[in-house]
């Protein structure tokens, strides 16, 4: 079954099944960090996660991929913004879980 714009997104994870808020909903708080420089995806990941009460132990959640489930949520975010023409990847960095985009938004 498609996934319509505003549903929330569930993942199955090493914890259960983790139930997120729709990416949409997280499109304003990357553009507000964004706005401030670029940022990684890596560093949004925690601020997004207090803003949208995802515990620590959600946070590590890992899904069958090897990815964590709220890393990947806000990957999907940041993608959509992109396709959407709101923020441009403009760069790579190397962290503890692997590469993460840098992102900056991009004006209106």
């Amino acid at each position: 079954m498609r996934r319509k714009p505003g549903d929330p997104w569930e993942y199955n994870t090493d914890i259960g099944v983790l139930t997120f808020p729709p990416v949409e909903e997280l499109f304003d708080q990357i553009l507000k960090h964004l706005r401030r420089g670029k940022r990684s995806a890596w560093d949004l990941e925690g601020p997004l996660a207090l803003r949208f009460h995802v515990s620590d132990r959600e946070r590590l959640a890992g899904l069958k991929n090897g990815h964590r489930a709220w890393e990947n949520h806000v990957a999907w975010a940041l993608s959509r913004l992109s396709r959407q023409k709101r923020v441009t990847k403009c760069g790579s960095e190397t962290t503890e879980g692997g590469y993460r985009g840098i992102y900056q938004a991009n004006s209106l």
